[in-house]
């Protein structure tokens, strides 16, 4: 399985995909961990529709004009969605599923989760650099990375001031691993 850790070199956050497992749980407990992993992503499209409320508000007491308060519109009505799809996930759960490991390309999954990410990064208006190209595979469970790579990037953008954020994201291996 795969096994991901944390850590911080340098003040740079990186996080190391390997062949070992660092958290190793009993099968009962997958559920019950989803379900919080569920629950935890929830709150970020929250977040952005409450940040999109504030932006909203501001807009129509300053009278912004109506193109800007539609954008703010479509991110709500965005991560509205998220959510309900999250729901509807969350009521599917499927054992086979929670321990799904195949072959994923890390970069291709980077570039899904700042897709989805793309309401928080425009409400910060945080530039994003990336330096990797597709074709790094792990063994994983391509939806995990995903709700740890979403957790890492959306936790990077709530840390930096509004206007001034730049988020550098890096893929490259070494001997026995691919870090990000």
């Amino acid at each position: 399985p795969l096994g991901l850790r944390a850590s911080t070199k340098f003040n740079q956050n990186v996080l190391i995909m390997d062949n070992q497992s660092v958290i190793s749980e009993p099968a009962s407990s997958h559920n019950d961990n989803y379900i919080r992993m569920i629950a935890h992503e929830i709150r970020n499209p929250l977040t952005a529709i409450k940040m999109a409320k504030s932006f909203l508000e501001e807009g129509i007491r300053n009278g912004k004009d109506r193109e800007m308060l539609e954008i703010f519109l479509e991110i709500v009505a965005n991560n509205s969605s998220k959510i309900e799809n999250l729901i509807k996930k969350l009521l599917q759960i499927n054992e086979s599923e929670l321990s799904l490991f195949a072959p994923v390309d890390v970069c291709h999954l980077l570039d899904n989760t700042l897709s989805s990410a793309h309401d928080r990064i425009f409400l910060q208006n945080v530039n994003i650099s990336r330096s990797y190209t597709p074709g790094f595979f792990v063994n994983g469970n391509a939806e995990k990375l995903t709700i740890a790579f979403l957790n890492i990037i959306v936790n990077a953008i709530e840390s930096m001031r509004q206007d001034q954020g730049k988020l550098w994201i890096a893929v490259y291996r070494t001997e026995k691993n691919v870090k990000v």
